[in-house]
């Protein structure tokens, strides 16, 4: 009778911050897949590899909390399912536990998530009533960027107008910024006609093999690699990139 009561016991003991994955099973991968791929062939969307749940944890604890509804990109599918709220049926650790299993598992790589930082939180959404939309959660924090092959980027800004791409080595800029993200954009320049932007970097090949350079341009443009013309539109060209 002892040894039946004790069992009893031991079945009917709830689970303890510690076992994320054990926690995860039971609340979240009915729906995200035991492997966090998604379940249901890619009716829910995965976890694994999901830049929602990367960066920034307080998106992923808001999101647990208050749940999330309406289409939401992920891994460059889009979803359209409501997230339920889990605020009301878990409390702080347990969440915690979930979020730093979820941020560590299947070549995730977030730093973990403490019950503090989720008290902290539910505190601060306490009086929303409703799921966020992920505009919403996005606006409050962005995704963070993917990392980009282009290194030690450096843009250069030129004023002034040319009938053929000139030699820009030879010209002084009139700006000059560090690109840290990594992204090429004309919104970095502060002219909004006749101008020139150089951008120069290091591309980092992932693999060996041959790789292709497609150069779209309203303008004049060229791409150089190793000191060589990849590529080049001189005149007005299409958009469509026919001419590169």
């Amino acid at each position: 009778m002892l040894l039946r009561l004790i069992a009893a016991l031991s079945l009917s003991s709830p689970l303890l911050a510690q076992d994320g994955p054990q926690l995860y099973t039971l609340y979240c991968s009915a729906c995200h897949g035991a492997d966090g791929k998604g379940a249901t062939v890619g009716t829910f969307p995965p976890l694994a590899g999901s830049p929602y749940l990367a960066g920034d944890p307080d998106r992923a604890v808001k999101i647990v909390l208050k749940g999330l509804t309406g289409p939401v990109d992920v891994l460059g599918k889009t979803y359209n399912l409501e997230m339920p709220p889990q605020g009301a049926a878990l409390p702080d650790d347990q969440i915690a536990a979930i979020l730093t299993h979820v941020r560590s598992s299947w070549g995730n790589q977030a730093a973990s998530v403490t019950t503090e930082q989720v008290k902290t939180i539910r505190a601060s959404v306490a009086d929303q009533t409703m799921p966020w939309t992920a505009p919403e959660i996005l606006k409050l924090h962005p995704l963070p960027l993917e990392k980009t092959a282009l290194t030690n980027l450096t843009s250069r800004v030129y004023k002034g107008e040319w009938k053929y791409l000139p030699d820009f080595s030879k010209l002084k800029a009139d700006n000059i910024e560090e690109e840290h993200d990594g992204v090429i954009s004309l919104t970095d320049s502060p002219y909004k006609e006749h101008y020139a932007m150089v951008w120069e970097g290091t591309f980092e090949a992932a693999t060996e093999g041959d790789y292709y350079f497609r150069l779209d341009s309203a303008g004049a443009a060229r791409i150089i690699f190793d000191g060589d013309i990849l590529t080049e539109l001189n005149g007005f060209g299409p958009l469509d990139g026919s001419r590169a």
